[in-house]
């Protein structure tokens, strides 16, 4: 028997779907039926209607409703369980819908679609539709309600994002939909925190509002997505290249940008920034393969950042500048400033597969950056009281573990990194008065003093502090759960 067949919940990059997350262990079961009667509307029976709600057509029909109106059905779900949740959206053409498990909602729908998302009910076994806006209208169709035995999370990001897939290519990722990065050809969860690209135009030069001795060539050559689109700079002499996007002094920023050399030449090329274009504060070492390059600075004027060189031959694609001390995915522009939002991942998981009075909880992690905060990886009771945590602390460089039981610290182990941002395999083992961390299989912690948990407390799986807070931005190579020692 290997180690992993003692596991009781293993997750790793290798599955998702819109909405989730996929463990390999346990594997996900639904149903065994649709807890909802009549959710192909094709009678009119069995809902209860708002006053602009309507059956008809084989549809449930919203014409104008409010968002205090809804269409409700009394049903068996279980309160605190998790369902797999699924219907169709058509005929859509003003505001917004959601399903609700209770008191528990899901995503507010605006467009035509066939959605699945996994809901835990709360408050009541009622199922909802409601609108969310002053007037909605559209039809909702082939609902389905469904219990979900499997430990997936539940994932959420409401905006497109981008990722290195397997190719080795920048691919763009539909909202609700997890991101498995192949950064260095090795798969890893990405979970990125919200940030905008400021510059307003990240690929297209032709757009690009002021060049000085350079030539600019569109579309010369495949980019790091793999299109006919990256652009050709050609530097006659000292010259640069920078879109007019001023900045704010005094704030931090990271620009980036992907580039390589068209020649075997060795002229330097780089960043410039605070708009002083001949001087180049960052030169990159330019090959003939796609590179990524970044800088961090702090402006001390409302100038401009871009690109200088000194006779350099170069191509470039994906320039991106954010007021943050480190650079995150690509974030596409086009005439505008865009946000990407942040990534959320949480609630896998039950009590059937988490042993509230001994266990070992792994992580293969790395953070995105030393950033001065908790990001933390947990087992919990939906609450951040009741805690089994491995965490990048708000220390530089520092890996902690934690049990916290009814709000009270009961294990606080700390190990000192030498990057943070490398990828580190630990382990945090809990037991009554029996704490140990392990970093990359090695011991390096105890504590023979403190309690845990009664039976069935823990029941879910977060990449936050357990309740929402201080969450996990990092990669996740892989996160498993042992439910017994070993």
């Amino acid at each position: 028997m290997s180690l992993l067949d003692k596991a009781s919940i293993i997750s790793i990059p290798i599955a998702y779907d819109e909405g989730t997350y996929n463990n390999v262990k346990p594997q996900q079961i639904i149903g065994p039926a649709n807890e909802v009667i009549n959710g192909t509307f094709d009678f009119d029976l069995d809902w209860t209607l708002g006053i602009k709600w309507s059956i008809s057509g084989g549809k449930l029909n919203s014409v104008g409703t409010s968002s205090a109106d809804n269409a409700s059905q009394s049903t068996s779900i279980i309160i605190g369980r998790t369902y797999k949740v699924q219907y169709t959206i058509s005929e859509y053409a003003l505001g917004g819908v959601r399903i609700k498990l209770g008191t528990a909602a899901g995503t507010t729908r605006t467009d035509d679609g066939t959605y699945i998302e996994y809901i835990t009910c709360a408050g009541s076994s009622t199922i909802y539709f409601e609108g969310t806006g002053v007037s909605n209208t559209m039809a909702v169709d082939n609902v389905s309600v469904e219990l979900a035995t499997a430990t997936d999370f539940q994932f959420s990001r409401s905006s497109v994002a981008t990722r290195i897939n397997e190719a080795e290519l920048v691919e763009e990722m539909a909202d609700e939909f997890p991101r498995i990065n192949y950064e260095n050809g090795f798969g890893a969860l990405l979970l990125e925190p919200q940030s905008t690209n400021l510059c307003t135009e990240s690929s297209n030069i032709d757009n690009w509002s002021n060049l000085s001795n350079v030539t600019a060539t569109a579309n010369y050559d495949y980019s790091p997505t793999g299109d006919f689109n990256a652009n050709r700079l050609q530097f006659a002499s000292n010259g640069y290249a920078y879109n007019n996007d001023a900045q704010v002094a005094w704030t931090q920023y990271t620009i980036s940008v992907w580039a390589k050399r068209n020649n075997t030449e060795t002229h330097d090329a780089g960043f410039f920034v605070n708009g002083v274009t001949g001087t180049i504060v960052s030169i990159f070492n330019l090959t003939d393969r796609w590179q990524r390059f970044e800088y961090t600075y702090t402006a001390i004027n409302t100038g401009y950042a871009g690109i200088s060189g000194s006779k350099p031959d170069i191509s470039f694609y994906g320039f991106q500048r954010e007021a943050l001390p480190y650079a995150t995915s690509l974030i596409e522009t086009s005439g505008s400033a865009v946000t990407r939002l942040k990534d959320e991942c949480n609630n896998a998981g039950s009590q059937f597969y988490i042993d509230s009075t001994q266990g070992v909880l792994y992580a293969q992690i790395a953070a995105l950056y030393n950033d001065g905060t908790n990001r933390i990886i947990s087992l919990s009771d939906g609450s951040s009281a009741n805690v089994v945590s491995l965490l990048y602390s708000s220390t530089a460089n520092e890996l902690q573990a934690w049990v916290r039981v009814s709000g009270t610290l009961q294990a606080q182990l700390t190990y000192a990194l030498a990057d943070a941002t490398e990828s580190v395999r630990c382990a945090l083992k809990y037991q009554n008065n029996e704490f140990g961390l392990w970093v990359n299989g090695v011991n390096v912690g105890w504590d023979y003093s403190g309690s845990v948990f009664s039976a069935d407390t823990l029941n879910s799986l977060h990449f936050d502090n357990g309740g929402g807070l201080n969450e996990f931005f990092g990669k996740a190579t892989a996160v498993i759960v042992f439910d017994s020692l070993f």
